[in-house]
């Protein structure tokens, strides 16, 4: 899998989808819905099937805004 360089999490991705992200010396995958992080996932697949989870029930966003994170090229 290709990834472009890091970004720092004052930044935020153009568009919608599952980003890498880094958390200290982890790393996990989140979706970004084009306003917010959601809670990551060991995968990209689990971090978008846990994205339309979690907005269809309507749990609140707990994952913090401000960690790092890269995109995932094709």
């Amino acid at each position: 899998m290709k990834l472009t360089p890091w970004f720092p999490g004052t930044e935020v991705p153009s568009r919608r989808g599952v980003y890498e992200r880094a958390m200290h010396e982890m790393t996990f995958y989140s979706y970004w819905d084009g306003k917010q992080w959601w809670p990551g996932e060991v995968s990209p697949k689990a971090a978008l099937e846990k994205y339309w989870m979690y907005s269809s029930i309507g749990v609140p966003r707990w994952v913090s805004q401000l960690w790092s994170w890269r995109g995932l090229l094709k």
